[in-house]
């Protein structure tokens, strides 16, 4: 940061925008040139580029430790964004990492793409060969996540790519499990899982894979009700945690689904209150899953009103931090058709049904949103409605 100029741009705060760049730039430089050589680190020029690269691999690790601290710790790269075309690329992938971490999927998901699409361009978005090649990969991976999550058949084109790399190939076929996973496709996924093990041996410490899908195998096998599956993911994210921090909300949220598959709702109460007191709202992408397993355990335990009065708080915060609540909103819907409000239920569900047909999201992404939805039919004693949605959800529940 000093070398690069930043340090003295700061200082310089009384000077004009304009000026203020120029000057920190060309005082720097001076300094570098004035220092006795044995004493110098970077020039100018040198030092943005390891600032660039550093902030940006400080972001892919942020990620992969669902850390806000440390890519907070990182310098506002905004000031040096003219001087060169990479710049504007990390500074893009920086802020969509915080959105992932936040847990605004969509807006990191939009970020990503235009991240993806700008180093498409001839010239890579300035980026040198070497460093164009492990952000393109990285990007695929993010988006291949992502698109899986949701059941797109796009991940098979990003993992077509991913696989072309020694090191990523273990992610390759751990975003196509993830995606027959989200397909109902169990056998599919199980073909998958064994070849992205057998890689993993075969590659050791080369491969890239340090557990970046574990959490969303947990979420997918969650929503499924996959009492197996969701010991096995809570096995994985149990070796996370002991690792890194960030990773404990996570497997709180498993071991409290864990407990509610097996019928112990108050212990699963307890460890998901225990989760949501370690995730403040705009930190853990994982608080909105959090607030949706209480809202759903609370109505399961016969608490329609406590259910129903922490849904809309933790709705509204959701709100205001713009963090993707889809599950929040299914549980938080069902428990107010059931209390009878109605009308409610059906504005939080109306979203997430056009998000469906907008995204082509297929499998338990989109047939949970019908089912819920049939459920707020129910309900509403909707005998047609009930019907539609039911068979919607039923076709992509058995998606083939």
């Amino acid at each position: 940061e000093q070398d690069s100029g930043l340090h003295l741009y700061h200082e310089l705060a009384h000077l004009p925008p304009a000026e203020r760049i120029a000057q920190a730039l060309g005082q720097q430089q001076q300094r570098y040139i004035e220092t006795p050589e044995h004493e110098r680190v970077l020039n100018v020029g040198d030092a943005i580029r390891e600032l660039t690269r550093l902030c940006g691999a400080t972001a892919v690790t942020a990620v992969s430790f669902f850390d806000m601290e440390l890519i907070e710790v990182l310098p506002s790269l905004d000031p040096l964004l003219p001087l060169s075309p990479v710049l504007p690329v990390v500074a893009n992938i920086i802020e969509a990492s915080k959105d992932w971490i936040a847990g605004r999927g969509r807006a990191s998901q939009a970020k990503y793409l235009a991240a993806l699409a700008r180093i498409s361009e001839p010239d890579r978005g300035g980026l040198e060969y070497e460093h164009y090649e492990r952000t393109r990969l990285n990007l695929h991976h993010a988006l291949a996540l992502i698109e899986a999550s949701h059941g797109m058949s796009s991940v098979e084109e990003r993992a077509k790519i991913l696989e072309q790399s020694r090191p990523m190939r273990v992610r390759a076929w751990r975003v196509r499990m993830l995606l027959r996973l989200n397909q109902g496709d169990l056998a599919g996924a199980r073909r998958c899982l064994r070849r992205s093990e057998l890689l993993q041996l075969q590659d050791g410490a080369e491969s890239h894979y340090v557990g970046t899908s574990a959490g969303f195998e947990l979420i997918t096998c969650s929503r499924a009700g996959d009492l197996l599956g969701v010991k096995t993911a809570v096995d994985a994210l149990q070796l996370l945690a002991d690792k890194h921090a960030g990773w404990r909300p996570m497997l709180l949220l498993g071991q409290s689904r864990y407990r509610e598959l097996q019928g112990d709702l108050p212990a699963a109460l307890e460890i998901a209150k225990t989760g949501l007191e370690l995730t403040p709202p705009g930190r853990h992408l994982v608080y909105p899953l959090l607030a949706a397993s209480l809202v759903r355990i609370l109505r399961e335990l016969g608490q329609p009103a406590e259910s129903a009065r922490l849904g809309e708080e933790h709705a509204a915060t959701a709100e205001r931090e713009r963090l993707t609540a889809r599950d929040l909103h299914l549980e938080l819907a069902q428990t107010l058709a059931e209390s009878g409000t109605t009308e409610r239920a059906v504005e939080l569900i109306a979203p997430w049904l056009d998000w469906v047909q907008e995204n082509g999201a297929t499998g338990l992404a989109s047939g949970f949103v019908f089912e819920a939805r049939a459920r707020v039919a129910l309900a509403m004693q909707d005998r047609a409605a009930f019907e539609k949605y039911c068979e919607m959800c039923a076709e992509e529940i058995t998606h083939d």
